[in-house]
Parts: C-alpha cells; sequence; structure tokens
C-alpha cells in the first residue's frame, strides 16, 4: 500500500465515523415563546409563529426535543417580531417571464425574529430568517423552517456551552 492510498482510507474512515459521533449526542431540550404584551393583532402573529417554529424544530427529532415547561429547557427561544419588509428596488431591470410590468405591487419578505438563550450560561444569541419573498413561498412557515436550519448550525457549534450545568433529565 502507498502512504497516499492509506491517508485517503483514513480521511474516509474520519469522515464516515463523524455522523455517528454527531449522532450518539442527545437533543437539546428547547422551549419556545413570545412575550405575551402587545396588540391582539400582533400578539397572535408571534404566537402562530411560536407555532410554526414549534413544530419545524420538533420535525429535527436528533437535535430538538421541544419542552412545554421552560424549566426543564437547555435553550429557550423567544419570538421578538415578525414582519414585512420591502426590498430595495433595482432600477433597469424588467419583469421577469410571467410577471407584469404594470401595477404590480412591489414584493414582501417575510421577516422573523428570535433571542436564543443558553439556561446554563449567559450565551445569547439573536437570529432572524435570511430567506427572501421569492424563496419562501410558504411565508411564515418559511421563516420558521430557515430559522430552525440556523438553530441547528447555533446549537452544533456551541455543544459545549450547552450542555454545562444540564442537570435536569
Amino acid at each position: 500500500m502507498t502512504a497516499n492510498f492509506v491517508i485517503a482510507m483514513l480521511l474516509i474512515a474520519g469522515s464516515a465515523l463523524a455522523p455517528v459521533i454527531s449522532q450518539t449526542q442527545k437533543p437539546v431540550r428547547v422551549f419556545v415563546q413570545t412575550d405575551d404584551t402587545g396588540v391582539a393583532e400582533e400578539l397572535a402573529a408571534r404566537e402562530a409563529s411560536v407555532k410554526d417554529l414549534s413544530e419545524a424544530l420538533a420535525s429535527r427529532k436528533k437535535l430538538f426535543v421541544v419542552v412545554d415547561d421552560e424549566d426543564k429547557s437547555e435553550i429557550q427561544i423567544e419570538v421578538l417580531g415578525r414582519g414585512l419588509t420591502v426590498p430595495k428596488v433595482v432600477l433597469g431591470l424588467g419583469p421577469r417571464p410571467g410577471e407584469s410590468s404594470i401595477g404590480s405591487a412591489p414584493t414582501k419578505n417575510a421577516e422573523l425574529r428570535i433571542r436564543v438563550t443558553v439556561t446554563s450560561s449567559d450565551l445569547k444569541a439573536e437570529l432572524k430568517n435570511k430567506n427572501k419573498a421569492n424563496d419562501n413561498p410558504r411565508g411564515w412557515k418559511s421563516a420558521a423552517d430557515d430559522l430552525a436550519d440556523q438553530l441547528d448550525k447555533w446549537v452544533l457549534e456551541n455543544r459545549a456551552a450547552i450542555g454545562k450545568g444540564s442537570s435536569v433529565n
């Protein structure tokens, strides 16, 4: 065997073990909520996003377990707000195929903002969805799915801080 062959085999074996190592860790217990203040319409919208985000996280069973008691959670997620933003207009571009150039309203982006707090430390982060209106035909559910994807990465990057001091089973 050549040295290059042995190195290649070790790299392949190492990359095959990486998913096994990450799968052996217990899922993170997550509590999703929103502040109960605000105008009734806005509060109802945030509560709908709490439900959407909870469902998006619950579907990722290997990484998250959604709990209904904040004392049992390892991370807490607060839906801070949601709104529609109008992206900047780019001049000089005509309508896309299938779009009307007369009387069309500007495209709006759904923007969902959350705060993530690790209960066993003072680690916090604020996130917002990154997908745009053309990317999310499902609206708010798509924004929640995008945030769940971001939370996947955030939890994997901060796994050591999340596991510290956790005594609830």
